[in-house]
């Protein structure tokens, strides 16, 4: 409930800047004409997942701005709900600080009020770690699916999303090798 109020409280009191405003028209732009062929990927903006998703929830949920910020918050609760979700593989202690400290963390609570691509990149990669660790415990095939699906959606967002595999990926060497 905290995070949901500390989230949603004066959203739409903050102006858009710059890269917020340009992602926010380029997704209400795609959203009018979203099965018409001329959707361009433009190279000043991010990724196309976050502006086909955006503009998906745009078409449905009308477009305010107050809706474009709600989008990327309920983004921004995909982690506290990853976080619950691993509650049968870590100490109930352990994640709790963890969501503590996600909740008052500035950065995090400037981000997940923002529409730039950083919290949807992190809670793809939140859910990557989920189902990795799901992976690793379960050995089922499926998890792993879903990891390379999110791997693949972050390429798609922000082309920065590599160094977060790449870190990730030299931890797992380093744990089994």
């Amino acid at each position: 409930f905290i995070v949901i109020l500390s989230r949603f409280a004066n959203l739409d009191k903050k102006m858009m800047d710059f890269s917020e405003s340009r992602n926010a028209y380029r997704s209400f732009e795609v959203s009018k004409n979203f099965f018409s062929p001329e959707i361009i990927y433009e190279k000043g903006l991010y990724g196309q997942a976050l502006t086909i998703f955006s503009s998906l929830y745009l078409k449905t949920f009308g477009s305010s701005e107050f809706a474009i910020r709600a989008f990327i918050i309920f983004f921004s609760l995909l982690i506290f709900v990853a976080l619950f979700l691993l509650r049968n593989y870590y100490d109930f202690s352990f994640l709790l600080t963890l969501a503590i400290m996600l909740l008052i963390s500035p950065s995090m609570t400037y981000f997940s009020r923002s529409f730039k691509p950083d919290l949807f990149v992190l809670s793809l990669f939140s859910l990557l770690l989920l189902f990795l660790i799901k992976y690793l415990k379960n050995n089922k095939s499926s998890s792993l699916i879903f990891c390379f699906i999110l791997a693949g959606l972050m390429f798609t967002t922000k082309a920065d999303s590599i160094f977060l595999l790449f870190i990730l990926s030299s931890f797992f060497l380093y744990l089994f090798l």
